[in-house]
Order: structure tokens, then sequence, then C-alpha cells
């Protein structure tokens, strides 16, 4: 097996754990209303178990870089597998409010390792001119996750009765199963440059480099610009959008296939919109396009009233297309710092990103919650009126996402200059 090869199956291998890490992520929406009735939760508390995630998720994006050059993507991926595997096994045997937010923070402990050590697998084992192919693969996998825990998870949920501890327990153990293979298989790099793998240390400490990173006014707009651009993609692919398809009178597996194409929107209108913004130079134009594009098409789909499936997967679609702008937002910030800062950037502005979802979706649980009638009222019962101030939500981060995109610097796609 030649390095290039070699290279393409490590490199799967660590894909196979961001697809898993993404499943994980996602599937709160599928097992709404067997979760709430199990545990007996308000809106606001099934809002709260879902952005636990995010709470372990968002901070570590800073640090993981750093870990990455001490230990290399070998060690973070299969430690982050082992904290996706426990938490999902602890979710599974889960019978309080407290265990479950335990559980999914673990889960974001583990996966905030998977999206940097995917990129940072394809810088050193291929040659640069094909980061860009790597990266919009990433998206690919990335997308895949979402599309399992939909569809095909509420097939499954169907096939077992609803028993979604049986389901996530096998779910745990291919985690473990993931967790042996990355373990013995990853290699940080080829040959002999895996034994010369060393820390590169920086002159500057952690909270030096953020100091310096805050004080570019442009890295503070970018970053509000990303968590509100993806904010609405995790409060309706990962936790209200299936229950509110239900109340629409949607069947559980039709809701899951419709939020699907959400994913698949954000997976194929990323590496576009990127595309588009390399050919044209313009980043802040498209920055722009996308947060109002999202813009008008939660308009009609908040006014959408049909009992078939395709318009409403057609404007999940656009609406995931938009979301891309968060990808866009990782180059123009690329182009708005010094080489040094780069890494740190990245790692904040994905951070924001996290936060984004946070925030979406801990609101979204507040609002719904005034609209609950206790415990004997599933979430797929809320009254419509309740999913509409939630997808009002949803209009508001696009609208700030543009707002925010106009008080941007266009970059024209050129390297920072000192």
């Amino acid at each position: 097996m030649n390095t290039y090869s070699k290279g393409a199956f490590i490199w799967l291998l660590a894909g196979l754990f961001f697809l898993y890490e993404f499943f994980i992520r996602a599937f709160m929406g599928s097992v709404a209303a067997p979760l709430q009735t199990a545990l007996m939760l308000s809106p606001v508390q099934f809002s709260m178990i879902a952005s636990a995630y995010y709470f372990a998720y968002s901070p570590m994006q800073i640090p993981v870089g750093l870990l990455m050059d001490r230990f290399g993507s070998r060690v973070l991926l299969s430690c982050g597998a082992l904290f996706c595997a426990v938490g999902t096994l602890i979710f599974s045997h889960t019978h309080t409010f407290e265990h479950a937010w335990l559980a999914r923070f673990l889960m974001g402990m583990g996966s905030s390792v998977g999206f940097i050590s995917l990129l940072t697998l394809a810088v050193n084992w291929f040659p640069q001119r094909f980061f860009g192919f790597f990266a919009g693969m990433t998206q690919i996998l990335g997308m895949l996750g979402p599309i399992l825990s939909g569809a095909p998870l509420a097939l499954w949920l169907v096939a077992t009765n609803n028993d979604w501890r049986h389901i996530l327990f096998d779910v745990a153990l291919i985690g473990l199963c993931l967790t042996v293979l990355l373990a013995l298989i990853v290699r940080n790099r080829p040959g002999e440059a895996e034994a010369a793998f060393v820390k590169k240390r920086s002159t500057l400490t952690l909270w030096q480099r953020l100091k310096l990173l805050m004080q570019i006014k442009a890295v503070r707009k970018i970053a509000l610009y990303a968590f509100f651009i993806y904010g609405p993609i995790p409060l309706l692919g990962e936790t209200w959008g299936t229950p509110y398809l239900q109340s629409r009178g949607f069947s559980l597996t039709e809701a899951t296939s419709i939020i699907a194409f959400l994913w698949l929107g954000l997976g194929f209108g990323s590496p576009i919109v990127g595309l588009i913004s390399d050919v044209l130079a313009r980043r802040k134009l498209m920055l722009s396009l996308c947060g109002l594009l999202g813009l008008v098409i939660t308009v009609l789909f908040i006014l959408l009233n049909s009992h078939s499936v395709l318009p409403y997967m057609l404007l999940l679609f656009f609406i995931g297309v938009a979301a891309g702008g968060q990808t866009l937002s990782f180059a123009i910030l690329a182009e708005s710092v010094p080489d040094n800062m780069k890494a740190t950037a990245m790692g904040f502005n994905n951070m924001a990103v996290m936060l984004g979802g946070i925030f979406s979706q801990t609101i979204a649980g507040l609002i719904l919650n005034h609209f609950w009638q206790g415990h004997d009222t599933s979430v797929i019962m809320l009254p419509l009126a309740g999913y509409q101030w939630c997808l009002s939500l949803v209009l508001g981060f696009f609208a700030l996402s543009f707002i925010m995109s106009l008080l941007l610097q266009e970059t024209h796609a050129k390297s920072y200059v000192q």
C-alpha cells in the first residue's frame, strides 16, 4: 500500500468517526416524543439536554488545536470516540434529566476533535493542492450523519416499538468498536514523519493569542456572523424541526425524511457557496446573499401550509444552502488575520458557530415552554403558534447574519497583508 492509499484509508476511518459524531449530535429530534415521555421532560428541559452537546463542544474548539499539536490525531480521535461511546451508553440507560444532560455533554466533549482531526490528517498525508477536495468531502461526511439519524433512525424506532434505549446501546457499541480501530490504525503522519512528530511551541500563550485576536475588529464581526448564520440549523435539524413537521400532520418517518433535506442543503451548499466566492473573489457578497436567502426562504417556510412533503423539502434544502455561509466565514476569517494566528482564529470561529446552536435551541425551548400544558402534553401536540414563534427565531437569526455581513470588510479572496 503506497503512502496516498494508506493516507486515504486512515482519513476515511477518521471520517467514519466524523459521521458517527454527527449522528449522535442530531438524533434528538427523532427520539423527541419517546424521550420526553420516558424522562417526563418539559420542552425547555428537552432543549437543555440537546444543547448540552454544544456546551462541551464549543469551548473545546480553541484548546483542541493545541492538543492536536501536542498529541496528534491518533490519540485525540481515539479518546474522542471513547467519550462519544461512553456518553451514548450513559444516555441509553438514563432515567433523569441530570444524567441525560451529562451524557450529552460527554458526547459533545468527544465530538469536539472530529472536524480539526480530519483537516489535520488531510494536511499531513496529502499535497496541499488536494486540501480543498478533502475539506469538501468533510462536509459530505458530516451531512451523512444527520441523514442517518433521521428517516433510517425513525424506521429503526418503528421496528423496535420506540425502544430508543436499545438502539442507543447498539450505537454505543459501534462507538467502542470505532475507538479500537482508530487506536490501532490511525497514524498522524506517513513514514519517518510520524516518528519525528513533535510539538511546535508558540512564544505566546493561548490567552495572549486570544487577547491579540480579539483586538482585530474583523474577527469579532465574522464570529458574530457565523454565530447567527448557523444557529437555525441545530434548532431545525436536531431538535424542533421534526416535532414541528409532525404537528403539521406528517408521520415521524415523513418528518425526518424532510429534515434530511436541510442537511443535504448544508452539505452540498457549503462547497458551492465557497466555489462561487472563489471564482468571483467576493466573500462579503456571498455572505450577504446567504443571510438574505435564509431570510426569504424562512418567511416562505413559516407561511407554507401544505400536505405535500416536496415544498417543505425544497425550502429546507435552501435554508441549508443559506447556512453554508458559516463555512465561507472561515475563508474570510483566514484572509483577515496574520498567518501565526490562523489556527487560533479558526478555533474561535468554530466555537462561535457552536454557541449559535446552544443559544438557538435554548431560546426555542423557553418559547415553547409557554405553550406547554404539562407532562401529559407531548411536544408534537404543542399548538402551531408555539412552533411559529420558534420559526420567527430562525428568521431573526438570518436577519442578524445579513446585518453583520454588511459590516464586514471585503477581502477579495486575498491573503492577509500586514
